[in-house]
């Protein structure tokens, strides 16, 4: 567990398992605070102050029953990491695009239904985990901005537009994921770009065993054809 404050003024505070509802005063007190793990807790609403740790890089509040991010959390503007993942949560909010330096982004297993249009916004956004949000099933347009996107899983949604993803070189897992609303042809690879891998398994048709049969994929490595996805 981490509950200490290094000697160049990083702090890491680690309260997960503890059945909290709420955080003592001395929390907020910690203005160097680098990482804070919530993880499951009883939060059905997040704590408002926390919006004032702005030194904050890792917030981790992964299996708790709250329902939105208070406004104030805009003023995080540090984070590289946010996990919401198992929350109740249904959206994300706007003010997502504040988080201009976040790598990564847990949203999985939770109620979300809608990404917000900011999110392409996140420039430096690298590892998007969306899998078994099962109200999920369209990813906004504005995706295709976040340029360092190299990790997006899907498994357990019900998201099938990913053409706004096309020419890029990207990880992207469909397991569990029905692949039948998809374009006829959607090539999401380019000649030239570091062809990486797709995971195809489960695809919600009577084949058991990948490669599955209504999925094409062609693996390229270097100096090898790009990878290419297709319903057919």
């Amino acid at each position: 567990r981490c509950l200490s404050v290094g000697g160049h003024g990083e702090a890491c505070i680690d309260l997960g398992n503890n059945g909290l509802t709420s955080l003592p005063d001395e929390i907020f007190r910690l203005k160097r605070l680098k990482t804070l793990d919530l993880s499951i807790n009883s939060f059905t609403e997040l704590p408002a102050r926390i919006g004032d740790l702005t030194t904050l890089e890792n917030l981790v509040l992964q299996r708790n029953p709250f329902r939105e991010i208070p406004s104030s959390y805009s003023n995080l503007t540090r984070l590289n990491l946010l996990s919401v993942y198992g929350s109740n949560i249904s959206s994300l909010p706007e003010f997502l695009s504040n988080f201009a330096q976040l790598n990564t982004l847990y949203a999985g297993r939770s109620q979300l239904s809608r990404l917000p249009d900011s999110i392409g916004r996140l420039r430096r956004l690298k590892k998007l985990y969306l899998n078994e949000a099962q109200q999920l099933q369209r990813l906004p347009s504005s995706i295709a901005n976040c340029s360092a996107l190299s990790i997006i899983e899907l498994a357990g949604t019900s998201v099938t537009n990913v053409s706004a993803l096309q020419g890029r070189s990207i990880y992207i897992s469909f397991s569990h994921t029905p692949l039948s609303p998809m374009p006829n042809a959607t090539v999401l690879y380019k000649p030239g770009t570091a062809a990486k891998c797709f995971d195809v398994r489960d695809c919600g048709c009577s084949c058991t065993r990948p490669p599955c049969p209504r999925v094409v994929t062609c693996v390229g490595g270097r100096g090898s054809p790009p990878i290419i996805l297709a319903a057919v």
